[in-house]
């Protein structure tokens, strides 16, 4: 198990995510171990996750949230980026579950 440990916590140590997206947690994991990996995942994700790291497997959301991340300056900025974008699919998730109540007319 790979955890990217820093001063103030790494984002990925967030246990709600890693459960989630496991998948996502072995590529970031493995870019951070592969510098190949890494460049090739910010310039062309796509590629990357075809032809340099086809062993890791993503589910369908998790492929599609790793070809979503566009200009990461670096592997660190790309995992930011990433998990910035996945809370912003559990939000839409959240939603989607837990619909707004319908208003009622209160002059009826």
């Amino acid at each position: 198990r790979c955890l990217m440990v820093e001063s103030d916590e790494s984002l990925f140590t967030n246990t709600k995510f890693v459960l989630r997206y496991p998948g996502l947690e072995r590529l970031i994991c493995a870019a951070l171990a592969d510098t190949y990996l890494a460049t090739a995942l910010i310039k062309n994700p796509e590629r990357a996750l075809r032809h340099i790291a086809p062993k890791i497997c993503l589910s369908p959301t998790e492929y599609d949230l790793a070809l979503a991340v566009t200009k990461a300056r670096d592997i660190h900025d790309y995992a930011a980026r990433l998990y910035t974008i996945s809370q912003g699919t559990e939000a839409e998730h959240t939603t989607e579950k837990n619909p707004p109540p319908a208003q009622t007319d209160i002059n009826s």
